[in-house]
């Protein structure tokens, strides 16, 4: 979908020696864009967080960074709570 491959291509910038894809440019409401991940994705879903995750504790997410991905990580992990303390 577009905003995996927006996603991707936001992550993919922290790998060493990756090349550099072309996103779509993104859509005016990404959230009514949103569909589900399916079985198919998830593995793809969760190695992106792995590597944001591994960024972030290895520094080459640099600090500066970490302002932009504040907010779009706030909503990720307020809707995590949301979702896992039903």
């Amino acid at each position: 979908s577009e905003v995996w491959d927006d996603v991707t291509s936001m992550l993919d910038q922290f790998i060493p020696n990756h090349s550099v894809r072309t996103a779509a440019p993104p859509s005016p409401d990404p959230a009514a864009t949103l569909s589900p991940v399916s079985a198919a994705t998830l593995p793809e879903f969760i190695q992106a967080v792995d590597r944001l995750s591994a960024g972030l504790e290895s520094g080459r997410i640099y600090d500066r960074d970490i302002a932009t991905l504040g907010p779009a990580l706030e909503r990720l992990g307020n809707a995590w709570v949301r979702r896992t303390s039903r």
